[in-house]
């Protein structure tokens, strides 16, 4: 690969990793509205609910950390990645075709309730995490200055991605 679309799996593999520290960490600090939202929407019990969650968590956390990993760590917590949002987007979708009036809890407490937007943030992810793979482990040896670049375009990629339902509103 050469020239700007050596720069698109590293793109990729940067938002990824983003979403997934945003979910661990805005999940660990609204811990009890996520055990909430897995009882309602799973039936779980206090108990199971706080495994569950702390196990969501965890994974998530994980699978950042592979993908901040770089080179065969990245592409190992990208396959990890995308089983863990396609789990989700299932479960959303479910959630949602069964008329599921709970909050969205995927990045820490929220009133605002799970909709079609959270379906769409995860294929947008599924989607640049498959790219990712698909294209190889993203251009080696990127300078500082590169890196920073592509930090800034996925962070602003991830504030659109997370905000999709509040941007349609905007919008209407």
């Amino acid at each position: 690969m050469t020239g700007e679309a050596s720069y698109v799996p590293e793109l990729c593999r940067i938002y990824v990793l983003m979403l997934l520290a945003a979910a661990a960490v805005g999940k660990a600090a609204g811990l009890s509205a996520f055990e909430g939202a897995l009882e309602n929407l799973i039936g779980l019990g206090a108990r199971s609910a706080r495994a569950v969650a702390l196990l969501v968590i965890g994974t998530e956390a994980g699978l950042a950390l592979l993908l901040l990993a770089g080179g065969r760590w990245a592409a190992a917590g990208m396959a990890g990645a995308l089983l863990l949002l396609a789990s989700f987007t299932a479960f959303v979708a479910v959630a949602l075709a069964r008329g599921a009036k709970v909050g969205c809890n995927c990045f820490g407490g929220a009133a605002r309730p799970i909709s079609g937007y959270d379906v769409a943030r995860n294929l947008i992810a599924l989607g640049a995490g498959a790219l990712y793979l698909a294209r190889g482990t993203g251009r080696p040896g990127l300078a500082p200055g590169e890196l920073a670049l592509l930090g800034l375009c996925a962070l602003i990629l991830l504030l659109v991605t997370t905000s999709l339902g509040e941007i349609a509103e905007l919008a209407r």
